[in-house]
Formats: structure tokens, sequence, C-alpha cells
């Protein structure tokens, strides 16, 4: 039995109800996310996917919640939301579908990525504001002191999301999870997308959870993937060996349905 890395995200019996559903949403699922790996979930929508991520993090009902999420020699299902505030962001940081959901439209850029200098390093203020700035350049932005001074609203949905990678890079987490993150974006933003997280993945050595229906995507970008149908884990195991050798039905149909899209001249 392989020893368990205490930096690994391990998945014990974890399932998922909520009051307004007959049934579970997420049936017991066990499975671990090996730390500074990259693992793609995958499935329809309505398997299951965004809610084992939010599950994960902290952001359902602990009345929902049932089973283990082990990281860091800490059960996360039993922890209060103040404990749980100490992981987010500086261990676990979250890019939730809309790169504006996580962004304060009250605060300007500046204000947030220097807010996550000052709340986790004790940086001070002039000292985050250069290195804000200077994160703003490295994702790419040539105006980084206008972006600094600007608001979430004023961005579009590409910059917003150079602009969570800049927070997630100044916080340097363990993790990061990300929902859908090429949903809704042109082939040229989804290269973006790529090319960002290899950049975090390598540059912070950190590991993802990336929650896709985009399996062009996935295929490109993740070592291992899990695969999810109607809340219930159907397989799990190396990406490539998941699409060129897939062992259940569903695995086979979804593998199936991305190589026909990208014959058809799919966005990569």
């Amino acid at each position: 039995m392989q020893e368990m890395n205490s930096e690994d995200i391990v998945l014990q019996e974890l399932s998922v109800s909520f009051p307004y559903e007959q049934g579970l949403v997420l049936h017991p699922v066990d499975c671990t996310f090996p730390a500074r790996e990259i693992t793609a979930v995958i499935g329809e929508s309505g398997s299951g996917k965004s809610v084992l991520g939010k599950a994960i993090v902290g952001l359902l009902s602990r009345a929902a919640v049932t089973g283990r999420i082990l990281y860091d020699g800490q059960n996360l299902a039993q922890l209060g939301e103040a404990e749980l505030r100490a992981y987010r962001g500086r261990h676990i940081f979250f890019m939730p579908q809309d790169p504006a959901l996580a962004l304060n439209p009250a605060l300007t850029i500046g204000e947030q990525l220097t807010e996550a200098l000052e709340y986790h390093e004790g940086t001070a203020p002039g000292a985050a504001r250069r290195r804000a700035i200077a994160e703003l350049e490295r994702y790419g932005f040539d105006d980084a002191a206008r972006i600094f001074d600007a608001y979430a609203f004023s961005l579009s949905g590409g910059m917003r999301q150079r602009v969570l990678c800049a927070i997630a890079s100044l916080m340097r987490p363990q993790w990061i999870i990300a929902d859908e993150p090429t949903k809704g974006l042109d082939p040229g933003l989804r290269k973006q997308v790529f090319a960002l997280f290899r950049r975090l993945a390598e540059t912070q050595n950190c590991g993802f959870i990336i929650i896709s229906h985009d399996l062009r995507f996935v295929r490109r970008i993740s070592g291992r993937t899990v695969v999810l149908r109607d809340g219930r884990l159907v397989e799990q195991g190396a990406t490539e060996l998941l699409f060129t050798q897939p062992q259940a039905d569903y695995t086979r149909t979804l593998a199936a349905a991305a190589e026909a899209f990208a014959r058809e001249g799919g966005a990569a």
C-alpha cells in the first residue's frame, strides 16, 4: 500500500447531499489527488464535478458533506469556518467558473493583490505594491500600473483570469482548484489559460485540480483524470491511458466524442 503524502488531497467516502435534492448529489467517492500534479475531473453537466471541488475547499454547508477530506494532517470536512479560512487561499486557492466572482467589485485589483501579501506574509504596503505590479507584468499586463488601479468590472474575462493567476502566484498555495476555467472562452483564450496554468504549476510547484468539460484541454494539461457520472466515480487513472484505453463504457463515449470533435476542427 502506497504511503500517504500529507500534501496530497485524499477523499475517503466523500458524499454530498442537499435538503432540496432527492438522494445524494455526490455518492461516496474515494480518490487521491497527488501533490504537485495536475489532475482533471471530467463528466457531463450534473455529474458532481463542481460539487466535489467546492466540498474540498469548504464552500458547502458542513451538514451537506460526509466522509473525509484529508490534507496536511487534517480532515477538512470537520473544520469550522475560521479554520477553513486559514487553508483557503494560502493552502488551497479556488478559481470559480466566472473569475469575476473571485474578485471583490468594491476593491481595486491592486488592493486585492496587496491584501494577499499583507495578510498572509505581513509585507509592508510599499513593498506589496511593487511586488503586485511586478506580478501583473509577469502575467502579460504591459500597463500593469493602470491595471493595479482598475476595478474588476472594467476588465475582460481573459484579463480577470490573468489577475487571478497573479494573485495565486503571490499567495503561493500548495493547491489550485479551477472550476471550468475555459468555459465560454474562444480558442485564443483557451490557449492563454493553458499557458497560465502551466506557468503556475512549474513556477510555484503546486498541484492542480481542474474541473472541466473541455476534454481536449484536459488531455493536454493533466497527468491524471477522475471521471464522474451522475455523482458517482466511474474511473480514474493516467489521463492518456483513460483516453486511449478507457475501461468504462462512459469514459469510452467521452473519449470518442473528444476525438470526433478534434477531427471536425474543434477548438484546442
